[in-house]
């Protein structure tokens, strides 16, 4: 009798050991670490638990998509978020999130469709407009952009991703002073995209006012040591276009493109403005042979150089 009773009781420490561990992986995936590998290694072990009703699955299977969609491994995450879905159809999260994984892989009008199937499950979710307008614009849809985030803002005044981008679809139809409001807005929430700085400037010099002093003031906010501080240096007067092309060509393989793309528009527009058409085409044409398209500035360079076109 004692050895059973020595056996049932390692059983049940056993047995409460096991259900420390899933259920703590269950926890850290809901709640994210703050870092992607341990959570998509959490997560996983959370699905491989057994343990987990369809609800709880679900959101499992969501989180890990969630994290694979943050590392860029949008193949990946669609197949987590289809795995969610089908555990839970009806989850405007699932399919929001699917649809940004599309979007990154370039599949737009999938992507629309999951934005429209989220938006119809919950007309309220303003980060469901948030990304159907991005997805648009990527598109060159750039009413239905602004429309969209129009409504984002509408459901959700904190929104600095959805004010930029709204900023950016105003800047692209010619509303320049509401562009460089949007900027301003966006920018006073802290938003990391320091670069909404220069686009403040471009807007209202569009609008057909000076805009240096605001420049200036805003350069004060930004490190001109680091990326993307050469760009406002050129704008200060203070550094040649040339070595801020340098600059971008020095960065890291995982940035150089990106800031390539940036250097040329931003240059192109600077140049433009001091009415250097031919210079300012060059470093348009620059920035779509980096073929970035996923890049705003590019949208931006392909709609300046098809404005241009006699």
């Amino acid at each position: 009798m004692r050895a059973f009773f020595y056996w049932g009781t390692a059983l049940v420490f056993a047995s409460g050991a096991a259900f420390a561990d899933w259920s703590a992986d269950v926890e850290m995936c809901f709640e994210r670490t703050g870092s992607i590998a341990m959570d998509v290694d959490v997560c996983s072990r959370a699905i491989r638990s057994g343990e987990l009703e369809a609800e709880n699955l679900a959101t499992m299977y969501r989180t890990r998509g969630q994290a694979y969609n943050e590392s860029g491994a949008y193949d990946l995450a669609i197949a987590d978020f289809d795995q969610a879905l089908k555990l839970n159809p009806y989850s405007a999260t699932s399919l929001r999130r699917r649809g940004e994984a599309r979007h990154g892989l370039g599949q737009y009008d999938r992507a629309l469709a999951d934005f429209d199937q989220a938006i119809e499950l919950s007309p309220n979710f303003s980060g469901a407009f948030r990304d159907r307008g991005t997805t648009y614009f990527f598109q060159g849809e750039i009413g239905r952009a602004g429309a969209d985030y129009d409504m984002a803002l509408g459901l959700n005044s904190f929104e600095p991703m959805a004010q930029v981008m709204r900023g950016l679809t105003r800047y692209m139809d010619g509303h320049y002073p509401a562009a460089a409001e949007d900027f301003r807005k966006a920018m006073g929430m802290a938003f990391p995209y320091p670069l909404a700085h220069l686009w403040t400037y471009l807007a209202v010099r569009r609008a057909g006012k000076d805009g240096a002093a605001e420049l200036r003031r805003n350069a004060e906010e930004v490190d001109r040591s680091l990326w993307p501080g050469p760009l406002f240096r050129v704008y200060l007067g203070k550094l040649d276009a040339a070595d801020a092309l340098k600059a971008a060509d020095k960065s890291g393989p995982k940035l150089r493109q990106r800031r390539q793309v940036q250097a040329h528009y931003f240059l192109s527009m600077l140049e433009q403005s001091r009415g250097r058409a031919t210079v300012a085409r060059a470093h348009f044409e620059a920035t779509l042979e980096t073929g970035a398209k996923h890049l705003v500035e590019y949208v931006a360079a392909r709609i300046e150089l098809e404005r241009a076109k006699p």
